[in-house]
């Protein structure tokens, strides 16, 4: 996105981890920010940074949630950086209702939002897919393959341009 014009990005899950990182990052290109995050594992804290900008907003909401199409047609964003994510991988397999409605529920959401308030893309980060010749073993690598579906055919319907941010082994400062 930093080869555009200044856009307004939306940043979910952005008290996160990555979400934070994205946030000061997008930030120091001149775009700007709104990050929307429900709290439930991120930290304000993560954001000192991005709060000292004047152009950056954060919104404590799940995304999941209905309510995120009024404030996408209040605030309308050109492109979203879908950041959320149920991250207990392992856990997946003894929570896969959760991990489906966090890691996809999301990302639905949130991409018929898109489409409805007419964002120009959406770039979601997926977590722990499979080498593409191996079938998954988790709930989780079924749902990042979903996904990666999901935007792959938003994509090819011209409904949304999208695309995957596929990561696999990520730390650093902020990392819980």
């Amino acid at each position: 996105l930093s080869e555009l014009s200044m856009m307004r990005i939306w940043v979910t899950g952005g008290a996160g981890f990555l979400g934070s990182h994205i946030c000061d990052r997008l930030l120091a290109e001149g775009h700007q920010v709104d990050a929307l995050d429900d709290l439930s594992s991120g930290d304000l804290a993560n954001l000192a940074e991005a709060r000292r900008h004047d152009d950056f907003s954060f919104h404590q909401i799940d995304v999941r949630r209905p309510e995120l199409i009024e404030l996408a047609r209040r605030h309308r964003p050109d492109a979203v950086i879908h950041a959320v994510g149920f991250l207990e991988r392992p856990g997946s397999i003894h929570a896969p209702r959760e991990d489906t409605e966090v890691n996809l529920g999301a990302l639905l959401r949130v991409l018929a939002t898109a489409r409805a308030v007419e964002c120009r893309r959406v770039v979601a980060v997926v977590h722990a897919t499979p080498e593409a010749d191996t079938a998954p073993a988790t709930p989780a690598e079924v749902n990042a393959w979903t996904a990666i579906d999901h935007l792959r055919i938003h994509h090819e319907q011209a409904w949304i341009e999208t695309a995957a941010a596929v990561v696999a082994n990520v730390y650093g400062p902020r990392q819980m």
